[in-house]
């Protein structure tokens, strides 16, 4: 019986850390903290691990779960929308750097005569 709650006990504090470190991610991606976005995904893994053996040795009640993983839905899509971001930045960057190349190509100090 002791065993029991104590399993309830450290899911319950598993499942409260990943979700405050989730919406901890959430906030980050939303003010596009990139450095604070590394760290969060850095710390979130192990959590993730430890509450996926959790639940091989004790099943999470599926409320508990749909919750988890509808907030790792939206954290993907956020963190997607937020690569797509960044990679349209690239590229706008890149082609602006290659205008600027060719540019300089017709404008160095060369005497045209």
């Amino acid at each position: 019986m002791g065993e029991k709650i104590e399993n309830q006990s450290r899911e319950s504090q598993l499942v409260n850390t990943l979700t405050e470190t989730n919406n901890t991610l959430e906030e980050a991606i939303d003010e596009r903290d990139y450095e604070r976005i590394q760290q969060i995904v850095d710390k979130r893994g192990p959590m993730v691990h430890a509450l996926m053996q959790q639940h091989e040795t004790s099943p999470i009640d599926t409320s508990i779960t749909q919750a988890i993983l509808a907030q790792e839905q939206r954290i993907q899509s956020k963190m997607k929308n937020l690569q797509s971001e960044l990679g349209d930045a690239l590229e706008t960057s890149q082609k602006h750097a290659h205008a600027q190349r060719m540019y300089n190509k017709f404008t160095d100090n060369k005497d045209v005569l």
